[in-house]
């Protein structure tokens, strides 16, 4: 899961690397009964950086004008 937390730090730069550790290991005990363990970096991955995605993205309402 290392190398997932250095792909999602690096994806993410303006997030601290504590809350992607934190989010990674909530993410896997999302699938702690997993019987086939093989693809959970993977899904891992893409759940917590379309998580990320999501929270980082500014509702239209809010955007401030430049």
């Amino acid at each position: 899961m290392d190398e997932v937390v250095a792909r999602l730090v690096a994806m993410f730069p303006g997030v601290a690397r504590e809350t992607i550790v934190t989010r990674v290991q909530v993410g896997l005990s999302a699938f702690s009964s997993a019987p086939i363990r093989d693809f959970l970096p993977v899904l891992v991955e893409r759940r917590v950086a379309a998580r990320l995605r999501a929270e980082s993205q500014v509702p239209l309402g809010l955007a401030r004008p430049a």
